[in-house]
């Protein structure tokens, strides 16, 4: 068409152009959803591994490194990907299971504060009272007392 140069080949070229981009871009973006699909599912295995590691290991001390260690990740990446697809960072993640772990242990009334927060991860009893009253809106104390008087 270009070479005749015939009337209106410009507007038939741009026509077929078009036809070739509708028959192209379908194939496309279904390779793109395809790539996306693959990182997205891969993100979520990789944010499991650092969830189960921190499930059989909240109560001992865990860095960054070892949690993007056991997912492959580096330690930038995997902090990225965690906060993607759990809306939390890593520290804040592994803090809220340590508190979720520790109501057994305070309302079971066999630990001190300071123990529970020892059997829990914490390196002490005030930043472990921080981080209960930072996600349970109340003390340690006042939690065990609740409990006490709801049953």
């Amino acid at each position: 068409l270009y070479k005749e140069k015939k009337e209106l080949h410009e507007i038939k070229i741009q026509r077929l152009l078009l036809e070739i981009w509708e028959l192209m871009l379908p194939e496309a973006l279904e390779a793109i959803r395809a790539e996306t699909d693959d990182s997205a599912v891969k993100s979520v295995v990789r944010v499991k591994k650092a969830i189960d590691y921190i499930e059989a290991n909240f109560a001992e001390h865990i860095t960054l490194d070892e949690l993007a260690c056991a997912c492959g990740l580096s330690r930038s990446e995997f902090c990225r990907c965690f906060k993607r697809i759990m809306n939390d960072t890593p520290m804040e993640y592994l803090n809220k299971t340590r508190i979720r772990k520790s109501l057994p242990l305070l309302l079971s009334r066999d630990y001190s504060v300071t123990q529970t927060a020892m059997l829990s991860g914490f390196s002490g009893s005030s930043y472990f009272s921080e981080c209960f009253r930072k996600y349970m809106f109340c003390s340690p104390l006042e939690y065990v007392k609740n409990a006490k008087n709801d049953k």
